[in-house]
């Protein structure tokens, strides 16, 4: 509902089982519109569920992309169906991971079959991409990650998390 059809989440086989877009002339609303009702039905609850699980989603590489997508669609300028609400439930989230970010995440359960990395978010192959982003792209996390980590920059970069430092030292505000 995010990011239909995207390339960056979806592998080209999967895009071809699911077929061509849906044809505009078979549905009564506009795509527009349509995204627009489910995003603000959605939305909320996603919201509340990854800043209950940040770190474990930050973790993870779906979970990651999934945290990703939703603090960007509530925090887009002029998206629809985004309510004042939403934009500040997108905060607490960014908060929340900000303040995660010097934290282990939990290890994956052991049916995911996902590799175990035991390092803080910030040095975490998945979580410090997301943090990346989300400095590049929003400089009031920028803002708030900087704080959270401010003394622990050197040791962070020496971890790992050289990419995340460097996005903060980049970012405007900071």
């Amino acid at each position: 509902v995010l990011t239909p059809r995207s390339k960056s989440h979806f592998s080209p086989e999967q895009l071809a089982v699911m077929g061509p877009p849906p044809d505009p002339a078979y549905s009564k609303k506009e795509a527009g519109a349509r995204r627009a009702e489910l995003v603000t039905h959605l939305l909320p609850p996603l919201l509340a569920a990854c800043e209950a699980h940040c770190a474990r989603l930050a973790g993870s590489a779906h979970g990651a992309s999934v945290l990703y997508e939703a603090v960007h669609a509530a925090s887009e300028e002029g998206a629809e169906g985004v309510s004042d609400a939403t934009k500040s439930a997108a905060q607490r989230v960014m908060t929340t991971l900000a303040e995660a970010a010097l934290q282990k995440p939990p290890p994956p359960s052991k049916e995911s079959g996902e590799k175990t990395y035991d390092v803080e978010l910030v040095a975490h192959p998945f979580g410090a991409r997301l943090l990346k982003r989300l400095a590049q792209q929003y400089e009031a996390f920028a803002s708030g990650l900087a704080g959270c980590l401010s003394g622990k920059l050197l040791k962070s970069s020496k971890a790992g998390g050289g990419w995340v430092v460097l996005a903060l030292l980049e970012a405007k505000g900071t």
